[in-house]
């Protein structure tokens, strides 16, 4: 609960992809991602093998320690973030109100309600 609303976490995992390591053996990888949402447990319970649009991708961060579970520690500096997949209409939309918000009446950004 957080600021006295339930949510609930989706732990997303991504497609198999495959890289190669710094020593160049190939392995396998899957990425993932947590989303906090509004939805019940029985609503995410419902997703369970679901395909949500989107991909995981790479997200910098403040630098970090890592400990893996051979008790090798890393020092890293990303995260892996859920990116929706945003449509042409969409996009269309966000520029527009990105562009209205640069250019209103006042010169100053205002909220705008749709």
């Amino acid at each position: 609960m957080k600021n006295g609303k339930d949510f609930t976490t989706l732990h997303l995992l991504s497609e198999l992809q495959f890289e190669v390591s710094r020593h160049g053996a190939v392995y396998g990888v899957r990425r993932k991602a947590r989303l906090n949402t509004n939805l019940t447990e029985q609503e995410v319970a419902d997703l369970i093998g679901t395909t949500i649009p989107g991909e995981i991708v790479r997200e910098a961060t403040t630098p970090y320690k890592y400990k893996l579970s051979n008790g090798e520690e890393l020092e890293l500096s990303h995260r892996w973030r859920y990116q929706p997949e945003v449509n042409e209409n969409e996009e269309e939309l966000v520029q527009e109100t990105e562009l209205e918000l640069q250019h209103s009446e006042n010169g100053t950004m205002e909220e705008l309600s749709f």
